[in-house]
C-alpha cells in the first residue's frame, strides 16, 4: 500500500482537490447511507461541504470516471435498528483513497487533523474476489499529487512516520492550532 500522510491548510487542500477533479476522478464519500446508492461530489465546494459536515466515516474514494467499468461495492449492516449501507474499501473499482485534513474548531486550541492519500497494490473487483493489479493511472496521479504536496509542504518525521506539513501552518502548529499527530518535530 502506498500512502502519503499530510497536514494541510484549506488553501493547499483545495489545490489538491482541484488537481484530483481535473484528472477526471469521481469523489465518493464514505458515509452511512440509508440505501445502496452512494453520493458523488462534483466540486471543491461539495467536497468541503461533506468534510465540514463531520459525516465522513472513512476516506473519500476516487475512482476514474469512464475507465474501467467496475463499480464500488457496498456492504450492509443494521445499526441502531436501521439499515446502513457503506462502501467496502479495496472492493470494486480501483481507486485512490483520500482522507482530508480537517479543522475542528470545537477544540481549544482548534485542532487540525492529519489526512492521507493512498492506494492498494491490488483490488477485488467483484463478490468472487477476482483480483486485479493497481492500474498505472492511479500511480501516475498519486505521484503528481505528491509533487503538489512537495511544493507546498515540508516533510517532517515523527517517531514512526513522515508527514507533509503545509509550510503556511508550521508557524502556528502548537500555538494557534493543535494537531492529532504526536511527536511532530517541526
Amino acid at each position: 500500500m502506498a500512502e502519503t500522510d499530510f497536514i494541510l491548510s484549506e488553501e493547499t487542500q483545495n489545490a489538491l482537490l482541484a488537481f484530483l477533479l481535473e484528472n477526471d476522478l469521481t469523489f465518493i464519500p464514505s458515509l452511512d447511507y440509508e440505501n445502496p446508492f452512494y453520493a458523488v461530489l462534483n466540486t471543491v465546494e461539495d467536497i468541503n461541504g461533506i468534510i465540514n459536515s463531520n459525516k465522513l466515516t472513512g476516506p473519500i474514494f476516487l475512482p476514474k470516471k469512464k475507465i474501467n467499468g467496475y463499480d464500488l461495492i457496498m456492504g450492509h449492516i443494521i445499526k441502531n435498528g436501521k439499515d446502513i449501507y457503506y462502501i467496502k474499501q479495496r472492493r470494486g473499482s480501483p481507486c485512490l483513497d483520500l482522507l482530508p485534513s480537517e479543522l475542528k474548531t470545537n477544540f481549544n486550541p482548534p485542532l487540525i487533523t492529519s489526512g492521507f492519500i493512498s492506494y492498494y497494490s491490488s483490488y477485488f473487483i467483484d463478490e468472487a474476489y477476482t483480483e486485479i493489479k493497481v492500474p498505472d493511472w492511479i500511480k501516475i496521479i498519486y505521484k503528481e499529487a505528491n509533487k503538489i504536496l512537495g511544493q507546498r509542504c515540508k516533510k517532517v518525521k515523527t517517531k514512526s512516520r513522515w508527514y507533509w506539513v503545509d509550510k503556511e501552518l508550521i508557524p502556528y502548529l502548537g500555538s494557534k492550532y493543535a494537531t492529532n499527530v504526536p511527536n511532530l518535530n517541526l
